[in-house]
């Protein structure tokens, strides 16, 4: 993958049960040389239902440095609501020692809706790493048509990069996505410069597929 160690962001699972509230993620970030520990908010909210100073008080008591935070459809921030509460919950997140510098999202396309505000406000709310989501394979033979749209919707998603002085990373993700295959991720990625648009490696995932 391309990138250097700045820009790379390493992930790895713990795997427990499907539905059980002590399923994680953790994300492993290196933040100006320095090796993070996130926990991926995204459990709790889905299984444990937790608020964010709930979340943040667990996060904390678990020891880690800080928080990859959902900011989706059922995240803990819905991305029409941006710009009222992102920053309110990153705050939340920092009164109890937490950082925020990565957050998680549904967007593929410049065109996506609210995909600008959310780009603006996460970094002027000093989030540097953005989570991009999932190109879906749909039917056999679509192959090409959908990388040439994966690449299109990067092009307009490198800008906003390069506007907003963020890193937007493709994650590994099995399943019947384009992000399951790591070549096809080095393809998309020649093209742009990885201080703007990079790889969310996850070890775990790429071995759950075939490697």
């Amino acid at each position: 993958m391309r990138g250097d160690i700045g820009t790379i962001l390493l992930a790895s699972r713990l795997m427990h049960e499907e539905n059980s509230p002590n399923k994680y993620i953790i994300s492993h970030l290196f933040l100006r040389g320095k090796l993070r520990l996130l926990m991926f908010s995204k459990m709790l909210k889905r299984v444990g239902k937790l608020s964010v100073r709930e979340a943040g008080k667990v996060i904390s008591t678990l020891g880690f440095d800080g928080v990859d935070l959902t900011v989706r459809e059922n995240g803990y921030v819905e991305p029409r609501e941006a710009e009222e509460k992102l920053g309110s919950a990153i705050m939340s997140f920092r009164e109890f020692g937490l950082i925020v510098p990565m957050i998680t999202t549904n967007f593929t396309s410049s065109r996506d809706r609210f995909v600008e505000e959310v780009f603006r406000t996460a970094s002027e709310n000093g989030v540097k790493y953005i989570k991009l989501g999932y190109w879906h394979y749909r039917k056999y033979g679509e192959l090409r048509s959908l990388m040439r749209e994966a690449e299109r919707g990067l092009k307009g998603i490198y800008e906003l990069c390069k506007e907003y002085d963020v890193v937007a990373g493709i994650h590994t993700h099995s399943g019947r996505y384009l992000n399951a295959f790591p070549g096809l991720i080095f393809n998309l990625l020649r093209n742009f410069e990885p201080e703007y648009v990079c790889s969310y490696i996850d070890p775990g995932h790429i071995a759950g597929w075939g490697g």
